[in-house]
């Protein structure tokens, strides 16, 4: 009896896989599929019960629970009913004491198989093998109270016969077909997703228009974009036909560095990128960027090489462009500052001649404007003595623009000797040099400490006199003179220094004049001066890496700032 049980489970099991492979084929989602797989259900229902184990006339038992059960489970309602629907009819047309019995346990299976198909569409990690075990004991529980619809006495006679083989054995045939049609499902969605993968990856390939290829290890080609032939003119067919095309295209001059790239160690992991020519079918020279990586199978063989090559001629042509143009450009500036140079050379060495020649005669004048007060001063009229006077004003004055000309010359020629300078000690030896332009003045100094800086001490020297004067000059009519001078402590790149005055300040309209040759904002009339003094001072600062500004307002005083680059002197 029990070797009848086994069996047909045995049998049953062997169907249903056979009938798991054949739907393979088909697309789960749809309804033709769903039909398909009830209409094989069913049959393999029917196909058991024509060898059952035959308990007694009229009772009989086979898998088809469990067959049920499974197409409720993988196909879900519409399976199950199609399944359930053949199965019911061929058991209510066998008749006999358990037909009633065998109906009820066809349609219990297929409902308890399409409520687990409904949980697991919202849950899908709910299965797990312990649990489909649980669920076809449950099935062949039900089953056997169930039998309780059979007349008579013979339900206790099934009970105590067959009631524990069918609850070992069919659970346990239940679960290892739903293993099995698990894994199918498993293997359909990864050789789906495969197949989308590859399909994506031709389309890429096939659209892209970068040459994409696999090199095998006997340095054949395997798969060949048809971007190939936009790049070198020759096409896919070709470059699988002669393996050896890919060396001759390559540029003579690479050939060298392709050929030794060909034969690199199949061990190697990395990605290779490497530039070279080609030479296309149409005799045009392109430059190619080549980057392939190592392929292994899934036994971790190497089976070749991808490769995807891309046309960067443009590139390298605006590389080389940009190139060129670069070293013109050098060149232009290389002449330009020689020119300039040159003629900074020149003109120093004229202005320098020319104030240097024109002292000689500037001493004659006034040697004989001198000679002429002394031997007319009783002999010219008012008039007269004015216009000698004017004459020797005018002489005096050339004379002190000459010598902040010459002044201004040597700053531009002459050699730096930098060292480390205490800006305390260099704006004391400046107020003593300055000291005689401010006797018997009322004047308020405000002075806070000056950092360390580096820089030549003779030119810096000139730059704090030359600010200095400047304030006494333009303070020189205020009742009280108030001077300070300062630093900017915060800056994190710069020194800067300032010296702030309350004198007649100046319209910042024109602040970009006050450090140009010769350039005054205030007439001569009013304060004595040749317009050098700022521009010199402009000259220094800048030769030293540093910049000059100013800050004023008419009636309420003026801030002039230099700057210097901070060193490790300066910090």
């Amino acid at each position: 009896m029990f070797a009848d049980l086994i069996h047909n489970i045995a049998l049953l099991i062997a169907l249903t896989v056979a009938l798991q492979l054949l739907t393979t084929w088909l697309d789960s989602r749809s309804k033709r599929y769903q039909i398909a797989t009830g209409l094989l259900f069913g049959s393999v229902s029917i196909i058991g019960m024509m060898t059952p184990l035959h308990f007694s006339p009229g009772v009989i038992y086979d898998g088809r629970s469990i067959v049920l059960g499974l197409a409720g489970l993988f196909g879900g309602p519409l399976t199950a009913v199609v399944a359930a629907l053949i199965a019911g009819l061929y058991r209510a047309s066998l008749g006999g004491a358990g037909a009633v019995a065998g109906v009820l346990t066809i349609l219990e299976a297929s409902v308890l198989g399409t409520l687990l198909h409904l949980l697991r569409r919202r849950r899908e990690d709910w299965v797990s093998p312990l649990r489909l075990w649980i669920f076809g004991v449950l099935v062949h529980l039900i089953m056997l109270a169930l039998q309780l619809f059979i007349p008579g006495r013979t339900v206790w006679s099934i009970a105590q016969t067959i009631g524990l083989p069918i609850l070992v054995f069919y659970p346990l045939a239940f679960l290892l077909i739903a293993m099995v049609f698990l894994n199918g499902e498993e293997r359909r969605k990864t050789e789906t997703a495969l197949k989308a993968s590859e399909e994506n990856y031709r389309l890429l390939a096939e659209n892209s228009t970068d040459w994409i290829f696999q090199i095998k290890p006997d340095l054949s080609f395997g798969y060949v974009s048809p971007s190939s032939q936009w790049i070198t003119g020759y096409s896919s067919k070709e470059f699988r036909d002669n393996p050896g095309l890919f060396l001759e295209i390559i540029h003579p001059e690479d050939k060298g560095q392709v050929a030794s790239h060909l034969q690199i160690d199949r061990e190697e992991t990395k990605a290779q990128i490497l530039e070279f020519r080609i030479i296309t079918k149409t005799g045009q020279c392109r430059w190619i960027s080549h980057s392939c990586f190592p392929v292994h199978n899934d036994a971790g063989r190497y089976i070749g090489r991808a490769a995807i090559h891309q046309d960067i001629t443009m590139r390298k042509t605006a590389e080389e462009d940009l190139q060129r143009l670069n070293v013109e450009l050098e060149q232009k500036v290389r002449e330009r500052t020689a020119q300039l140079e040159a003629i900074n050379m020149e003109l120093e060495g004229f202005t320098y001649s020319v104030s240097h020649d024109l002292k000689a005669p500037l001493r004659h004048l006034n040697g004989f404007v001198n000679l002429l007060e002394k031997n007319t001063l009783n002999k010219l009229n008012e008039k007269e003595r004015h216009y000698v006077q004017v004459i020797s004003e005018s002489a005096l004055k050339l004379d002190r623009q000459l010598k902040d000309i010459l002044s201004f010359s040597r700053m531009g020629r002459a050699e730096m000797n930098c060292s480390r300078i205490d800006l305390n000690l260099l704006l004391e030896e400046a107020l003593t040099l300055v000291e005689p332009e401010w006797e018997n003045r009322e004047i308020i100094w405000f002075r806070s400490p000056l950092p360390l800086v580096s820089g030549d001490p003779t030119m810096l020297l000139t730059v704090l006199v030359n600010l200095i004067s400047n304030a006494l000059k333009f303070t020189s009519r205020e009742q009280q003179t108030i001077i300070t001078i300062g630093h900017h402590p915060d800056d994190p790149d710069e020194v800067i220094v300032f010296i702030r005055d309350n004198g007649v300040g100046f319209n910042m309209q024109y602040q970009d004049k006050l450090f140009n040759l010769f350039q005054r904002l205030h007439p001569e009339s009013n304060f004595a001066g040749t317009g050098l003094g700022l521009a010199n001072m402009r000259r220094i600062i800048t030769r030293h890496g540093g910049r000059v500004w100013a800050e004023g307002k008419e009636g309420e005083g003026a801030t002039f700032y230099f700057s210097l680059p901070k060193t490790r002197a300066n910090e």
